[in-house]
């Protein structure tokens, strides 16, 4: 976050001037930075006169990037400290984490971290793992006990808080792409939208199915290669490398769902759509076989041959190099997640 602090907020009395000083602390820790509007009057303030030196230096290096950036600077949200009053409630913002919510920590956040890792300034990265490493945590992510409850999860965080720096990032569980939605179907998405507004805080919709659906051809190839006994997933996974984008972006990853009757078998995989032609019968057969063949993140942050821990590996594929930017952005055709982490390069 930015914090803009303004002269009379450098002239409270002792109290006020502590609580800027420990706002200065988070900056200090890289997790937040600090403009001032009239940095030409700040060495003569009561609050620059009693911090000790190194906390000085602190500040004349903040007036310095402000004044000299080095890099294009992000769109930041931005805390105003016009007076003394203003530091109390600024200083409580510095100290609450930025709470990711999701429905899912390990999988969800698998994909978080992995965009981070692939589409974030250098500048955006280093405040991300910086946020891991400080107390109190620059962001955390937190999900609701069961399925289905988000909108709870969001109501119970929000109600009766002040501070409430929070981002929800849910998919859409859409099994059709908007063009091919009946007219006046409800978004799937839509509780958790509502209860998002409700309590005015921010909330980001992937609009592709599932996590999983974001998985690139690059990710499979690595994963089926680290181990023999992934073998027999080969089948399952050359058949969905056959569908077109839209048949990839909205199948079901879970093995005894994948292409149940109802709407995915509609014109996404009946021929009837231009876009989309009808699969093959062997892919077919390849994408309805047994339950064990199952390509989605079980809820456990465990592996084995049988229920792999699919998305968890891809942070570190990425790091490694087995996917590359380029990879996750041929299946990501939206940019939802170069979106979702501008948004993040926002909140933290």
């Amino acid at each position: 976050m930015r914090f803009e602090v303004h002269a009379p907020a450098t002239n409270g009395d002792d109290r006020a001037l502590v609580k800027l000083t420990e706002i200065l602390t988070r900056v200090d820790d890289g997790l937040h930075t600090l403009v001032f509007e009239a940095p030409e009057t700040l060495e003569q303030s009561r609050w620059f006169q009693h911090i000790v030196t190194f906390q000085q230096d602190i500040v004349r290096r903040s007036i310095l990037a402000d004044t000299y950036p080095s890099t294009p600077c992000s769109p930041t949200t931005t805390c105003t400290i016009k007076d003394p009053e203003d530091v109390y409630h600024a200083r409580d913002l510095a100290y609450t984490p930025l709470t990711i919510l999701v429905e899912n920590e390990f999988s969800d956040g698998a994909l978080i971290h992995a965009a981070v890792e692939a589409y974030a300034s250098p500048e955006v990265k280093a405040t991300w793992a910086r946020g891991q490493k400080v107390q109190s945590r620059g962001w955390i992510f937190a999900a609701p006990s069961g399925t289905g409850q988000l909108p709870k999860k969001i109501d119970d965080l929000c109600s009766g808080q002040r501070n409430t720096r929070v981002l929800v990032v849910s998919d859409s569980d859409e099994d059709l792409p908007r063009r091919l939605r009946p007219p006046k179907s409800s978004k799937r998405s839509g509780k958790i939208q509502a209860a998002a507004r409700r309590h005015h805080v921010r909330c980001f919709i992937l609009p592709i199915r599932e996590i999983e659906n974001y998985l690139p051809d690059a990710f499979w190839d690595a994963w089926l290669a680290e181990s023999l006994f992934r073998k027999k997933y080969t089948p399952t996974i050359e058949a969905l490398k056959q569908l077109s984008p839209d048949q990839r972006d909205y199948i079901d990853m879970e093995g005894e769902r994948r292409l149940k009757p109802g709407a995915t078998l509609g014109p996404l995989f009946d021929g009837s759509d231009p876009k989309n032609p009808a699969p093959s019968a062997s892919t077919i057969a390849a994408l309805t076989a047994s339950g064990t063949k199952n390509l989605k993140q079980r809820y456990e942050p465990t592996s084995t041959e049988n229920r792999p821990a699919n998305i968890w590996l891809l942070p570190d594929y990425i790091v490694a190099g087995k996917v590359t930017r380029a990879d996750l952005s041929r299946r990501d055709r939206k940019r939802s997640l170069r979106k979702l982490v501008n948004l993040l390069s926002e909140l933290l």
